[in-house]
C-alpha cells in the first residue's frame, strides 16, 4: 500500500519497489533512475520494515548525503534499492498515475 496516493501494487519477488511502482503505472520521483545517486527516490517504510533487508552501501550514502524529511517514525530507504519480499505499508508524497508499463515475462 502507498500512502498518501492510497493505490496498492504487486511486486515481483526480489523487485525493486520503484520499478514495480512503475510497472504499475506509477511515476515515481527520481533524477539518477535507479542508480542510489540522488536519493530522490526516498520512501518511508510504516509497515513491513522488520522484514526488509539492510540498506546495501550506496543507498546508506545516498541517503547521508540528501537526507529526506522524516515524516514519521518510519525507516527512510531508497525506492529504488528496497526490493520487496513480502506486503509494505510506504509512505511518499509525489508519486503520480500514469499509464503502465507493458508486460514482460521476467526471468
Amino acid at each position: 500500500m502507498l500512502e498518501p496516493l492510497g493505490v496498492t501494487f504487486a511486486a515481483y519477488s526480489g523487485e525493486t519497489v520503484m520499478h514495480a511502482a512503475e510497472r504499475a503505472g506509477l511515476q515515481w520521483p527520481t533524477v539518477c533512475h535507479g542508480n542510489a545517486q540522488c536519493g530522490t527516490c526516498y520512501v518511508e517504510v510504516l509497515e513491513g520494515a522488520d522484514k526488509l533487508q539492510p540498506p546495501e552501501d550506496r543507498e546508506q550514502r545516498a541517503l547521508r548525503m540528501s537526507p529526506p524529511a522524516v515524516i514519521g517514525d518510519g525507516t527512510m530507504r531508497l525506492a529504488c534499492q528496497l526490493r520487496a519480499y513480502g506486503d509494505l505499508k510506504l509512505h511518499r508524497r509525489h508519486v503520480r498515475k500514469c499509464e503502465p508499463l507493458p508486460n514482460r515475462n521476467q526471468s
